[in-house]
């Protein structure tokens, strides 16, 4: 098993082309575009500390293989000559980002189907990354996640102190068993390819068993799935249908994932962005702090679920 760094200057020294992609698919991994063996190729090297390589290395690689395995397609082939310890190899899909649009939400929800079907036929993957099964381990990790920013932003920790201890109130609560299912945990069309033989879903870091409520409600929650009133309601009818998720658990369960997206997007806000993508951040903060204090059912339904 080498590294990246030695694969590349490999192929370099066989006259091969490497060229840094400047997609924007995620701040946690860095992209090289080659051909070998006459395919265009992706190499995929992840950024961090030693352990979060690793993880994310070892989780991706596996997810790729079992999904394969399991017949779900819709993903970029592993190239598994290259065996690298920092990044994986996919093969390069030709084509764009998919709109925000209901298009795009059929595919992603006919994923959740096919995940779920997966699962019932096969169920020793181990959990997703950061996986739930009750509000009390989401404030377990709004808190845990808090860390991060507790020393650079004070105001926004201050805020998080103040929900945590309202949500602190609530009876916690599990969510059902019958939920249970795969996910790829990073869903959206930020994470999709639209090529000319379909659609391809990208970023299996997080996959694994998880619960449909965190599956369906990051969904929905995500800052960059703008879902339209009919795609969140088409959403909600599949929650329902294939895993009885009730509109009443998922308004209960909307406040506590909220906190999670407000840690989330705090700390985007402790890396260096330009001015205006700060205050970008800073309105995303306060929406989603908003709604974690948010107690009236009828006002969360209205301000996530039912807004036009």
């Amino acid at each position: 098993m080498s590294n990246s760094i030695e694969l590349i200057n490999s192929l370099s020294k066989q006259g091969i082309v490497i060229r840094e992609s400047n997609s924007d698919l995620g701040g946690n991994s860095k992209f090289y575009k080659f051909i070998f063996g006459g395919k265009q190729l992706v190499l995929k090297v992840y950024l961090g500390d030693e352990f979060r390589i690793r993880n994310s290395r070892d989780r991706e690689h596996v997810a790729y293989q079992f999904l394969e395995q399991n017949h779900f397609l819709k993903l970029p082939k592993l190239i598994k000559e290259f065996d690298l310890n920092d990044g994986i190899c996919l093969e390069y899909i030709e084509g764009v980002r998919p709109q925000n649009n209901s298009s795009t939400n059929r595919v992603i929800l006919n994923s959740f189907s096919e995940l779920h079907n997966i699962y019932h036929m096969n169920q020793c993957f181990d959990n997703a990354t950061d996986a739930t099964y009750s509000t009390n381990e989401v404030l377990n990790q709004v808190e845990k996640r808090m860390d991060v920013f507790s020393k650079t932003l004070s105001e926004e920790f201050s805020a998080m102190i103040s929900v945590v201890r309202r949500l602190r109130t609530i009876k916690p609560f599990d969510f059902p068993d019958g939920s249970v299912t795969y996910s790829l945990s990073d869903v959206g069309p930020h994470n999709m390819i639209k090529s000319s033989k379909g659609y391809y879903f990208l970023d299996l870091e997080f996959f694994g068993r998880d619960s449909a409520v965190k599956m369906f409600l990051d969904y929905i929650l995500h800052p960059r799935n703008n879902a339209s009133f009919r795609d969140r309601i088409e959403t909600l009818d599949l929650a329902a249908e294939l895993f009885e998720i009730d509109l009443e658990l998922v308004t209960k369960s909307i406040p506590f994932f909220a906190a999670k997206w407000a840690t989330i997007v705090a700390r985007r806000m402790t890396l260096d962005s330009p001015a205006q993508s700060l205050r970008d951040l800073k309105k995303r903060f306060e929406h989603f702090v908003t709604i974690s204090l948010m107690s009236d059912s009828d006002e969360i339904r209205d301000k996530v679920l039912m807004s036009r």
